[in-house]
């Protein structure tokens, strides 16, 4: 079954987003308290980037537009 709800990685947790176009919006990630995660939107070409904001929550920073 494809997007199981677990993980057996000791890094999984459950993060949040706040803010942006993930606004509220939270899932099981493998992470090791990184800085700051992206998203990349191939079709819009626009990386989509979120700092750490405490413990599991991630809050929108800012967008990167791609050239072409």
């Amino acid at each position: 079954m494809i997007g199981q709800t677990y993980s057996t990685s000791n890094n999984a947790c459950i993060l949040k987003f706040i803010d942006g176009p993930f606004d509220g919006e939270s899932g099981l990630f493998v992470h090791n308290k990184y800085d700051s995660i992206q998203f990349g939107d191939f079709e819009k070409r626009i990386t989509y980037i979120y700092k750490l904001y405490c413990q599991r929550e991630y809050i929108f920073d800012r967008e990167f537009k791609w050239g072409r």
